[in-house]
């Protein structure tokens, strides 16, 4: 009996595969586009089906492109399909990337074993065929036990796939609520309409009021007031945030982090999109792309990230191609930022960027975006640290992706008549807005 493994990958990652693959034993066969499609195949049916049907495993070789990537995407949930139908693990994980998991955000991946690349030296390729090969025995071994040993169906298997369930519902209504702030909220009428034209789903009116409330038990939507009637944003959260328009943020980092040269100091405003553009610059930094770079930020997720980085490469404080620097303050739990305390005078930004001169380029999150009330955020202290950001950098580009554009929030931090850039990414919303502001000093650039 052969085992039958499909293999999930980056174009970027073929070599690697290749190489993988020469020290797995002969009773393991790999499936692999380049060797297996043929000339006018269908190539979605074809890998879903070859997924669904002709695979025992699917074997994920995670890297930031394949996180990226909407056909990975695709072969990802075509696998886990392949579980919840077959009733055991199919999908296993190769990270190659610390950073991708969190750029792939798809829950239930996070919480699972992984083998990880240390290097791409022959040694670890070696190591990580062998890794490979071992989970799979104990995965069949496991599975024969299963057959030999079935069990039935528990209350606590249907408890987890409501769960899925749940989690699945609470991300549609954040992604329809987000444009919704106290100013103008959304009506629970409303909102049941465009969530069962979203999920194309027979979702009867009582059982969606109730799923609301579970959802509001269980502290899924976090900052996003509900009092029966209507809903609306009171303040974003990193718990959720990070994952809404994630695709728009990415075209927005792409852009921006094309700005950043070697030498450059930066200074990077904590938040979901600005977090994109580190871990571009992240990829950049461990490819030796860019060097010499001084990073000062607020933002513990960003610098989570590029010490992630550099420990699984292995810098120190000589060889690292970057200096972090974290400003000071107190970290706010829903957004992971650090902010000044309100009696200090100075805010850390403008301490940290005094002593190195200024900053080159300054990276600012917008959380909403109007050509009348212009570029806003909440209102509390997180503000002045996109004051201080604009105000000490040399350029300063503000990243707000489509979503934030007719959004209102009540403290306002930049106007189009500054001399700034917004990125946002192209989309009709924001060849609009351009049009709007085209006369005023700020420039629009669409990714």
């Amino acid at each position: 009996m052969r085992t039958k493994i499909f293999l999930s990958h980056s174009n970027r990652q073929k070599p690697l595969i290749r190489e993988i693959r020469r020290h797995f034993p002969e009773h393991i066969d790999t499936w692999i586009d380049e060797k297996q499609l043929l000339i006018g195949d269908d190539l979605e049916a074809s890998f879903e089906r070859q997924i669904n049907e002709n695979s025992d495993f699917v074997l994920l070789f995670l890297d930031d492109d394949a996180a990226r990537s909407s056909w990975v995407k695709k072969e990802i949930f075509w696998a886990l399909s392949a579980e919840s139908n077959k009733k055991r693990t199919i999908l296993l994980v190769v990270l190659i990337d610390p950073g991708a998991l969190e750029t792939l955000a798809i829950n239930n991946l996070k919480n699972r074993r992984y083998i990880r690349i240390p290097d791409f030296s022959e040694r670890s390729i070696e190591m990580v065929a062998n890794n490979i090969v071992y989970d799979l025995f104990g995965m069949l071994c496991r599975d024969l036990d299963d057959i030999h040993n079935p069990k039935t169906s528990t209350k606590i298997s249907f408890l987890e796939e409501s769960d899925v369930f749940i989690n699945n519902i609470a991300v549609n209504v954040m992604e329809i609520v987000f444009p919704y702030r106290q100013s103008n909220p959304i009506g629970i009428n409303d909102l049941y309409n465009k969530l069962v034209e979203r999920i194309e789903d027979d979702l009867l009116f009582q059982d969606f009021t109730k799923l609301i409330d579970v959802i509001f038990e269980k502290d899924l939507m976090p900052g996003i007031s509900f009092d029966g009637h209507e809903l609306f944003i009171m303040e974003e959260h990193y718990k959720w945030k990070a994952n809404l328009s994630r695709e728009k943020k990415i075209k927005v980092a792409r852009v921006a982090a094309k700005q950043v040269r070697s030498g450059d100091t930066i200074a990077i405003d904590a938040g979901s999109a600005t977090d994109e553009v580190v871990r571009i610059l992240c990829n950049r930094l461990k490819n030796r792309a860019l060097s010499n770079l001084k990073i000062v930020t607020n933002s513990l997720s960003a610098m989570t990230m590029l010490l992630d980085m550099s420990d699984l490469h292995g810098f120190d404080e000589h060889t690292c191609p970057f200096q972090a620097i974290i400003v000071g303050g107190f970290v706010r739990p829903n957004t992971r930022a650090i902010v000044k305390e309100q009696t200090d005078a100075t805010g850390g930004f403008l301490i940290a960027q005094r002593s190195l001169g200024g900053a080159d380029i300054g990276f600012v999150g917008v959380n909403g975006i109007d050509a009348n009330a212009d570029m806003t955020a909440h209102t509390n202290i997180e503000v002045e640290n996109k004051k201080d950001i604009i105000a000490i950098s040399k350029k300063a580009f503000n990243l707000g992706d489509s979503a934030k554009i007719g959004v209102i929030e009540s403290e306002r931090f930049a106007d189009f008549d500054d001399e700034i850039t917004l990125i946002a990414d192209d989309c009709e919303k924001a060849r609009d807005l351009a049009k709007k502001v085209c006369n005023r000093n700020a420039t629009v650039i669409l990714s």
